[in-house]
């Protein structure tokens, strides 16, 4: 698969300790990706495939960020650039997880953020040799 020239593809997932997660996003574009014929998800665009979606992407965009579900993440995790991984400190059920981060990525920033509801982000980038 073929990402566009200039454009970076970053995975962005909050996910429990125990790698469940569960997102369309308020003011951007959001390209579902379906087979489903007929299906057409509000507010949304829809692709047949993660390579139709990335055509989908405006051309002054330089980032691409898939949002899930599970699937979309193993079959782009190849192509990624970065990933922007938020861990929350909770255990919960589920059926869909975030697959391992392969060793060609490193963490290149870390924060933690202290509350009612805490969380750690983390910023993986692929590493190029």
């Amino acid at each position: 698969m073929k990402n566009r020239p200039g454009m970076r593809i970053s995975l962005i997932v909050a996910m429990a300790e125990n790698r469940v997660i569960g997102r369309p996003l308020p003011d951007r574009i959001n390209i579902v990706v379906s087979r489903r014929a007929g299906y057409q998800p509000a507010g949304c665009l829809k692709a047949d495939s993660l390579e139709s979606a990335f055509a989908l992407c405006p051309p002054e965009e330089t980032e691409a960020f898939v949002i899930g579900g599970g699937e979309l993440f193993r079959e782009s995790i190849p192509i990624a650039d970065r990933i922007y991984l938020t861990v929350v400190p909770l255990t919960v059920p589920g059926d869909t997880f975030f697959p391992e981060i392969p060793d060609a990525f490193a963490v290149t920033a870390r924060e933690h953020v202290a509350g009612p509801h805490s969380y750690e982000l983390n910023i993986y980038d692929r590493i190029r040799t």
